[in-house]
């Protein structure tokens, strides 16, 4: 402690990479890859909440409100969503073709995966800690639709995702394409691209 105060230990590193490349004369595709670790040491046994990983939303792995997906394989019994899930890893992947539409109105295509993981077992989240040989099983995956009103100063964003692959399901019915509803789309808005 310093002065009396007790303070956090943990180390925490993030890889973001990011490629674009135009496509023609008109259109874009944007990539990025991104993996981060937490591990807390010392006088702590968990990363504070706020220095945690997470996944969804506007930013992240569209075809999930934000923070309700992960970590692992968790799947919530009760489906009530009150637990904000985090985790101490994390790994993305996205890839968005940007085309324009009309006028300020640009269209965007994209898929994303990924997921967060627990570095120690937690009774509260069943299926949350990393396991290097079940980790691709546990990869979740969406796929949507967006919208850009680019107004040259800024870009207010719309997404539509929706899951195609989801491991909080059972093992034999994580693939959901044949499971396509209405009302499993996932809607998103964001200011700027999300990448």
């Amino acid at each position: 402690s310093i002065l009396g105060v007790k303070y956090t230990q943990f180390i925490r590193t993030d890889l973001d990479y990011r490629y674009y490349k135009k496509t023609g004369k008109i259109g874009q595709i944007a990539t990025r890859l991104f993996f981060g670790i937490g591990i807390p040491y010392g006088n702590v046994k968990e990363l504070p909440f706020e220095k945690s990983f997470y996944v969804g939303g506007a930013n992240s792995l569209r075809a999930w409100k934000l923070k309700t997906l992960g970590p692992g394989s968790y799947a919530d019994p009760t489906n009530s969503n009150l637990f904000e899930r985090i985790g101490d890893m994390s790994f993305e992947a996205n890839i968005e073709y940007r085309f324009p539409l009309y006028s300020f109105l640009n269209g965007a295509f994209f898929i994303d995966a990924g997921n967060v993981w627990l570095i120690k077992p937690n009774t509260e989240f069943e299926g949350g800690t990393f396991k290097f040989n079940n980790a691709l099983n546990e990869i979740a995956i969406g796929t949507g639709l967006g919208v850009r009103f680019d107004f040259s100063f800024f870009i207010v964003r719309f997404d539509a995702g929706i899951p195609v692959k989801d491991p909080a399901q059972p093992e034999n019915r994580r693939w959901m394409i044949k499971d396509f509803s209405i009302d499993r789309i996932v809607g998103n808005i964001g200011i700027g691209y999300p990448f």
